[in-house]
């Protein structure tokens, strides 16, 4: 015989995977039932505590967006600053390191530049932030395809530091500046 709880997901869940809340009656009213249907029934009914926790942590969390966008603006930009500065400096020398043309390594280093510029300001901050998605999939191709770096060693970079590079731009390409940034005092976008 099943238990209670688990009859009242059977009868409330047909979907693979749920979670919810399911009124048991009495002191167990409160809590959170988190079911695996597999096939004809529950296979495992796990009883969790109310979701105050996690009330009280969204609450606190989430005034902090603004700010916590902000800083990934800030640290993008000045990563990408930084690479750029001897790209722009002193291409000549760049260019025997990286394979490229002193002409294609001023180049890349202008769009670090103006893509930093663009996330620290938050002005087209999309736009920055689909630049440097392109110039840290270009790193990683030149890293994986023409040098073999590997993705970590120790004692050397490999390509781990482009590829959270890459997830950092991404997301703020998705998500957009926020309200701390030019983008949403003139155009409204966050």
């Amino acid at each position: 015989m099943r238990a209670p709880v688990a009859q009242r997901i059977e009868q409330r869940v047909s979907n693979p995977l749920a979670v919810g809340s399911i009124p048991t009656g009495g002191t167990n009213s409160n809590r959170i039932y988190i079911a695996l249907i597999w096939g004809k029934g529950v296979e495992s009914a796990i009883d969790l505590p109310h979701t105050l926790f996690m009330s009280i942590l969204s609450s606190f969390l989430y005034p902090l967006m603004p700010w916590t966008m902000l800083f990934l603006r800030f640290a993008l930009a000045a990563i990408f600053y930084v690479h750029s500065t001897p790209k722009l400096k002193n291409p000549g020398a760049m260019a025997g390191g990286m394979g490229m043309s002193s002409n294609m390594v001023w180049i890349v280093g202008l769009v670090e530049t103006v893509a930093a510029a663009s996330v620290l300001l938050g002005l087209l901050t999309q736009l920055g932030a689909l630049a440097m998605v392109a110039l840290m999939l270009g790193a990683i191709y030149y890293k994986t395809q023409k040098w073999s770096v590997p993705f970590s060693k120790m004692g050397t970079m490999g390509w781990e530091f482009d590829l959270i590079i890459l997830a950092a731009a991404l997301l703020l390409a998705s998500t957009g500046p926020g309200y701390l940034s030019v983008d949403w005092k003139l155009l409204g976008i966050y």
